[in-house]
């Protein structure tokens, strides 16, 4: 087997000198090729340009074509009749949630710094405030604070488009009394 390899190692050996020589062949001499753009005019001699290769002035027509940045469906959005508070319901306060004659007054206090009043909303909870808080579903704001009462002055909006405006009294251990004053 070691025999049989080294015979064709030396065979392989020698057919790779027998094809070395140190003189060229005549067909295997280096031959100058032609630079690129000799190649390139003798070829578009005869190749004439095609409608693609002419400069062509492109206008584009966009009539009775539809705009592509436009989306093919849009939703309709068909107006309602908008009665509730003018700002977004992302604004508004606790107070402002529910109507005035539904908050219940607990207390009036009196101070150095302005006079306060506590009122129970439906849910249980109480909260504070002073004159010119808003009040109420209808943009309602408080006027004043006497000993017993909490004025409120609000705004009622109609379908038809008009407006009132009407004052809510709040008062202590009395029911609560709506109406002009």
């Amino acid at each position: 087997m070691i025999k049989q390899r080294v015979c064709g190692l030396l065979l392989l050996a020698m057919v790779g000198l027998m094809g070395c020589s140190e003189e060229p062949l005549e067909s295997e001499q280096p031959v100058n090729p032609p630079k690129k753009k000799e190649v390139a005019q003798e070829e578009n001699k005869d190749v004439k340009p095609t409608p693609a290769e002419q400069e062509v002035a492109f206008t584009y027509n966009a009539e009775n074509r539809r705009n592509p940045f436009k989306p093919l469906i849009s939703p309709k959005i068909e107006p309602k009749e908008v009665v509730a508070v003018s700002r977004p319901q992302a604004v508004l306060t606790p107070l402002e949630r529910y109507d005035t004659h539904e908050y219940k007054l607990v207390g009036v206090i009196a101070g150095r710094g302005g006079d306060y009043a506590m009122v129970e909303s439906p849910d249980g909870k109480t909260y504070n405030f002073k004159v010119g808080t808003r009040i109420g579903k209808r943009e309602g704001v408080v006027q004043k604070i006497t000993d017993g009462e909490v004025v409120i002055k609000e705004i009622i909006r109609y379908d038809t488009g008009d407006t009132k405006e009407v004052e809510t009294t709040l008062s202590l251990n009395k029911p609560n009394e709506q109406g002009a004053r």
